[in-house]
């Protein structure tokens, strides 16, 4: 069992430590250019790359302007129009959320249907 939770560890640390070079990479990358890709963006956005791709190719207006560059996949983003985009982005307030009505359980009685019992 030993051999099972110590192989189980290892690969988490492996993983934990393929993370972290991709990051550096990501981050090294944008330093390098200004720019901002696709995988980038998620990154500083919390947000997957698909999520992003979604976004830009269904309603690109809920992203930051993006640059597009003959050559080059996709859209870019420079780091200016970023931190332009979220700073005049509102401030998130939280709505407070009715509570619902509980559902009743199982399948209704035909007095409940015709109105002929008291719901409790």
């Amino acid at each position: 069992m030993s051999d099972h939770l110590s192989s189980f560890y290892r690969r988490k640390a492996k993983e934990e430590q393929d993370v972290c070079v991709e990051r550096a990479t990501v981050e090294e990358s944008n330093v390098r250019t200004g720019l901002l890709d696709e995988q980038a963006l998620a990154h500083l956005l919390c947000i997957s790359k698909k999520t992003v791709q979604n976004i830009y190719s269904k309603t690109p207006h809920r992203l930051p302007p993006a640059i597009h560059i003959p050559g080059a996949r996709g859209p870019r983003w420079t780091e200016k129009a970023l931190s332009d985009w979220i700073e005049g982005r509102p401030a998130h307030t939280q709505k407070p959320v009715p509570p619902r009505e509980k559902k009743r359980v199982g399948r209704p009685r035909i007095a409940d249907s015709m109105g002929l019992r008291n719901k409790s």
